[in-house]
This record gives structure tokens, C-alpha cells and sequence, in this order.
């Protein structure tokens, strides 16, 4: 056998493994009981809940949350917005771990 007939082809190639019997396309879901929920509560507490968001794969809230809103509302309010800011992300990026924990799906934007 040569090295190119051990090459799948593309319909082989095109497999994405499903998250479990629930599984939502479009969606963001892991197989219950395997999301790392104290890596993502330790990660929230050092940094901010927008690391959080990324390790759940919420991606753009995580930058545009974590980089753009929380920055310019810490810089410009002095560092005030961040007494507000940070715990609510915080939660947020928690309860989506669990949920995600639990085999739910999530969106890309879903909130608590």
C-alpha cells in the first residue's frame, strides 16, 4: 500500500463526533461530566470570568467581553465599572460551565 492510497478521502475526513444522544448542531455541547468547572472557576477568579468564557467556548463574548467591555468600562470609570464588571462575568462564565457540565447545549452569546 502505498502512501497515497492510505489517505481517507474527503467523505471520511468530514466526521465530527457528537456530544452525546442530545446533540444540537450549531450549538456548543461536551459530553457530560467531562467540562473542567474548577479550571473554569480558578480561571475566573485570577483573571476575570472572560477566561472563563473562552475555556467554554464562547469565544467572541469571551474577547469582546473580557478585552473590549471590561477594559474600556475599567478605564473609564476608574476602575469602579470593574467592582460590578468582574463578579457578574465571573458568574456567568460559572454557570455556563455547569450547564455545559451537564450535556446542556449552549449559544455562542447564551448568558447564566
Amino acid at each position: 500500500m502505498s502512501f497515497v492510497q492510505s489517505i481517507p478521502d474527503a467523505g471520511q475526513m468530514a466526521y465530527y463526533p457528537r456530544a452525546g444522544q442530545n446533540y444540537v448542531p450549531g450549538m456548543i455541547q461536551v459530553q457530560p461530566g467531562t467540562h473542567p468547572v474548577a479550571l473554569v472557576i480558578v480561571l475566573s477568579i485570577l483573571f476575570g470570568g472572560w477566561t472563563g468564557m473562552l475555556l467554554n467556548r464562547q469565544i467572541a463574548k469571551g474577547l469582546v467581553f473580557g478585552l473590549l467591555a471590561g477594559g474600556l468600562l475599567t478605564c473609564f470609570t476608574f476602575g469602579i465599572g470593574a467592582l460590578i464588571w468582574y463578579p457578574l462575568t465571573m458568574i456567568d462564565a460559572i454557570l455556563v460551565a455547569n450547564k455545559l457540565n451537564r450535556g446542556q447545549a449552549i449559544k455562542e452569546w447564551e448568558f447564566f
